[in-house]
């Protein structure tokens, strides 16, 4: 293996790198070329770059790394709703019955083109009958909800990632960290020179091979595997 593959070290006591420390592997990693060539903000621009990759690569595999959710609730008349500001891709949209009890059987809503709305427009008789589209930065429920309405909708979702920073409080779980600095090093290396980035791009693809399969073959009970939510500030 190439570089320095000694990722446990980290922050004292805890499993993640910070952004800082990032920084620091990836100007280690090109240190034979020319380590002082690049800021630390330009290194953190290669960086964010592979950062937003891997989160696309690892969503396609396994979401539950980064999905969140929200509530939303149904308005009487009402068709369209705002989707959360961070909104990047819609996984799972269920019908729950206001504070949040679900109904004896989740009711999950179909998706619909958003071509088909005309054909749906119309007050809702069934729970079966519920569908939903997307529009832009809108949800819309079809047919339209009832007068005096007490349904609400749980909506499953990957967020946009953040860019990270080196003020902002981002502590990277080791194997995330481990690709995203793989990929910044090939990003950075390739920005001087192709072929110097070469070997960086095998061993990041090593390591994404070998993530696909640890995901595709992890224990679904274990929810701790690796959360978002610790991405962030």
């Amino acid at each position: 293996m190439y570089g320095d593959d000694s990722y446990s070290i980290g922050i004292a006591g805890s499993p993640n790198l910070s952004v800082s420390s990032l920084v620091a592997r990836v100007r280690r990693n090109i240190r034979e070329f020319d380590p002082e060539y690049f800021t630390d903000e330009e290194l953190l621009g290669f960086i964010n770059e592979a950062h937003q990759k891997v989160y696309d690569e690892l969503c396609m595999f396994y979401d539950g790394w980064f999905k969140q959710s929200t509530t939303i609730s149904l308005v009487a008349g009402q068709i369209e709703y705002d989707l959360p500001t961070d909104f990047k891709r819609l996984l799972k949209v269920i019908l729950q019955k206001s504070g949040g009890t679900l109904l004896n059987r989740p009711i999950k809503l179909r998706y619909i083109p958003y071509q088909q709305y005309e054909d749906f427009n119309q007050v809702y008789t069934t729970l079966d009958t519920l569908s939903y589209y997307l529009a832009g930065t809108k949800i819309g429920v079809l047919p339209k909800p009832k007068t005096a309405v007490t349904d609400a909708l749980k909506i499953e979702y990957i967020p946009v990632p953040s860019d990270l920073t080196l003020s902002g409080n981002h502590n990277l779980p080791l194997d995330y960290a481990r690709l995203v600095v793989h990929l910044a090093t090939f990003y950075a290396l390739s920005a001087e020179d192709e072929q110097a980035g070469n070997k960086w791009w095998t061993i990041y693809q090593e390591d994404l091979l070998n993530m696909r399969h640890d995901l595709s073959t992890r224990d679904e009970s274990d929810t701790e595997y690796m959360r978002y939510d610790i991405f962030g500030d």
